[in-house]
């Protein structure tokens, strides 16, 4: 390598092409995969395919030089590459599916998470994703009482679901309502994951700020 050759020193580097032009990813950063997956009890032995849905995924950027944290809202329907597995567990091929089916290959748990993970980066042109967190979506109430309750403003009806919870009402969450408000998609509204997702958007901002500041406020909270 000629020294002070840039084009050498970086070409090792993770780097995305589009419309011929190469991006270097920044340095000190950290991407960490949220998934939330729509499944309560764990896949059988031997079952490989059917680990349940990523239905809730969100890739968090966290940016160690601007000291600042982005986020990705990635819907479940999206179209990317997929590993598929064979009933007996063997790698099948790859499929162009919904991104939400990754999870469903795999073990249930940390091999149907990887997928996953590789799911979303192939979405993402290969981008690496360093760390990924999966829970879930029955232990948002959990959740969501450890922090409080979220108070928001409900924009559909969810009184077939629980009485309380007419169009209009101003209500802080608890209990199985924050499941009800955050995952409930069939029946409420135009009933589509779009409109669910700008629910969850709302929620996850208002929880975040409540744990961040439950947190700040005693940092051992979290051991509780």
């Amino acid at each position: 390598m000629v020294r002070g050759d840039h084009l050498q020193r970086y070409q090792y580097e993770e780097s995305v092409e589009i419309d011929g032009v190469a991006y270097r990813r920044k340095r000190n950063q950290t991407a960490i995969l949220l998934m939330g997956i729509d499944r309560i009890e764990a896949a059988a032995v031997g079952d490989y395919r059917n680990g349940g849905q990523a239905d809730f995924l969100r890739l968090v950027i966290l940016d160690k030089d601007e000291q600042s944290i982005k986020q990705i809202q990635i819907d479940r329907d999206t179209m990317t590459p997929i590993t598929v597995l064979g009933v007996l567990g063997n790698n099948s091929r790859m499929r162009t599916s919904q991104i939400c089916l990754s999870h469903g290959f795999g073990d249930g748990g940390a091999q149907s998470c990887q997928f996953t993970e590789d799911a979303v980066s192939n979405l993402l042109l290969g981008v690496d994703i360093d760390f990924y967190v999966a829970m879930n979506l029955d232990g948002i109430s959990v959740l969501n009482d450890w922090a409080g309750g979220v108070t928001v403003t409900l924009q559909d009806d969810f009184s077939q679901l629980d009485p309380s919870m007419p169009p209009g009402t101003v209500m802080t969450l608890v209990g199985d309502q924050a499941e009800i408000f955050v995952r409930t998609r069939h029946g409420i509204g135009v009933g589509t994951n779009e409109s669910r997702m700008e629910r969850q958007e709302l929620y996850i901002n208002q929880l975040a700020a409540q744990l961040d500041e439950k947190l700040t406020a005693n940092q051992d909270a979290a051991g509780e």
